[in-house]
């Protein structure tokens, strides 16, 4: 009897349980279902909010923010001193998400929301509307090209081409002649070209011309946006310097200055006026003896030797002692906020010793305390004394009227295009030159407006081997087990409830 009394207990509590199991299951699926609904009405719900709240309204949700504005052009366009026009050569696209002006028209249709009024973005096909062409310039004087921008206040324009905006991957072009888009400065150029044109407080720049100098194009353009007026300078054609220049710059010529041309610059100095002079070995060996014989006026000495970087800590390239980063002096790193920048195949610029200088020279860019300079042909490990090398030196000297101010860099890596173009505008080097010259015509440094890359899923650090050696482990051991083991645990307490 008794047996039989457990047995049949024990089938009941069988027949409970499972009651019980059964019922919790049918409840459990009835929650799912109705969570589903409820989430899918929740969905059609926010679907349709946002269609009635957010009509023709832009979010831009990219973690590069390649549609939104900086605080520096909110404050461009939210203290405009005049109008502005933006006209676009060409229809506004239908369907921008398969077109370029994706990054265009969203962001001007921002420019000109927070503008409030100052400024205008239209658009006009100039084969539809011919009259366009003449309005914008009613001298005739200037072409323009379909599908550009024209950025334009007053009597002054600025016109944009949008595949200058766009940063391309120079690697599958060389290599495998495809166009592939990196990221844009879009923001850049046309911010900075806003506050040139209503900029009323230009600066005049002038490079010189007519020594196979290199290409500047890019640094002009950033000037520009600073609001300088970048021109060429003919010193043998022009016979003199215009009495507007404030700055010159003398970016990597490939031969010497007349006598007649130094003296010009001579006398601009004695006149308070301000140079800066960048001479790497693309120039050499060519030995631009009154060019040099114009900076050891200023103490400074251009050699014809190239600093070696000894220290790993600053070495870019492990097998390439000739690229480093350059040490911004104090006051200028304070100044700039820049500590350091890339330079590559320096000249060595010396401290010169004339007794008949009065000029007060101070150092710019240095390498470490470990570094040698030899002339270019020789043996780089042969007698060569380590100790701080300079980059770059300052000069000021009072002259007749003023004080003429000098800068003598030994790199062309933060000035020459074919450099640039490879490091980006938004390398510190580039603002680093930006802001040399800045610094010279005693213009406020402002904070620029970098260019925006779209994101990179390569790996710009090797990881360690011992930190490989804890990731294998974490991912094939640890992370498995952490998982199984608690798949484990939950399977037995539920199975003994």
């Amino acid at each position: 009897m008794n047996l039989l009394r457990k047995i049949s207990e024990f089938l009941t509590l069988r027949k409970k349980k499972r009651f019980i199991k059964d019922q919790r299951s049918r409840s459990m699926h009835k929650y799912s279902i109705l969570s589903i609904v409820v989430l899918f009405v929740i969905l059609i719900i926010m679907n349709v909010l946002v269609d009635l709240l957010a009509e023709n309204r832009f979010v831009d949700l990219t973690a590069q923010k390649m549609n939104s504005v900086s605080e520096e052009t909110r404050k461009v366009l939210t203290d405009l001193p005049a109008e502005v026009q933006i006209i676009g050569l060409f229809e506004r696209p239908d369907n921008l998400e398969s077109s370029i002006y994706q990054l265009f028209v969203p962001l001007l249709d921002k420019y000109e929301e927070l503008s409030k009024g100052k400024m205008s973005v239209s658009y006009y096909d100039p084969d539809a509307y011919p009259s366009i062409v003449f309005g914008l310039d009613p001298t005739g004087s200037t072409s323009f090209s379909k599908d550009t921008y024209v950025v334009k206040s007053g009597d002054r324009f600025v016109i944009i081409d949008p595949m200058d905006c766009l940063i391309f991957d120079s690697y599958e072009y060389s290599v495998n002649n495809r166009t592939v888009i990196v990221g844009n400065s879009v923001e850049t150029v046309f911010t900075g070209s806003i506050s040139y044109l209503v900029s009323g407080d230009l600066r005049r720049a002038y490079f010189t011309n007519g020594h196979s100098e290199s290409g500047s194009s890019t640094i002009r353009d950033l000037l520009r946006y600073d609001g300088y007026e970048c021109k060429d300078l003919y010193l043998e054609q022009q016979g003199g310097i215009p009495d507007d220049c404030e700055v010159i710059i003398i970016n990597l010529p490939k031969s010497d200055f007349t006598e007649n041309e130094a003296g010009l610059l001579s006398d601009f100095l004695s006149d308070g006026g301000k140079i800066i002079m960048v001479s790497d070995f693309s120039s050499y060996p060519t030995e631009m003896t009154n060019l040099f014989a114009l900076a050891e006026k200023m103490r400074i000495s251009i050699t014809s030797d190239i600093i070696r970087e000894n220290s790993p800590e600053f070495m870019l390239v492990a097998d390439n002692n000739y690229y480093s980063k350059g040490i911004v002096s104090d006051a200028y790193s304070s100044l700039f906020g820049i500590e350091f920048v890339t330079v590559g195949e320096s000249r060595s610029i010396q401290l010169g010793d004339y007794s008949e200088s009065d000029a007060t020279v101070r150092p710019i860019l240095a390498s470490s305390s470990n570094a040698v300079a030899h002339y270019v042909e020789s043996n780089p490990t042969e007698n060569l004394v380590e100790g701080t090398k300079y980059f770059a030196l300052h000069s000021a000297i009072d002259g007749r009227t003023g004080r003429g101010e000098m800068i003598v860099l030994g790199t062309g890596f933060i000035s020459a295009d074919e450099y640039i173009s490879s490091l980006g505008t938004n390398d510190d080097g580039i603002r680093f030159f930006r802001y040399l010259i800045h610094s010279l015509t005693g213009k406020t440094v402002q904070t620029p407006i970098p260019a925006k890359f779209l994101p990179s899923y390569d790996f710009t650090n090797m990881p360690s081997v011992s930190e490989q050696t804890i990731w294998t482990v974490m991912l094939i051991a640890i992370i498995p087990f952490v998982f199984i083991s608690a798949g484990i645990i939950v399977y037995y307490r539920r199975k003994h409830k």
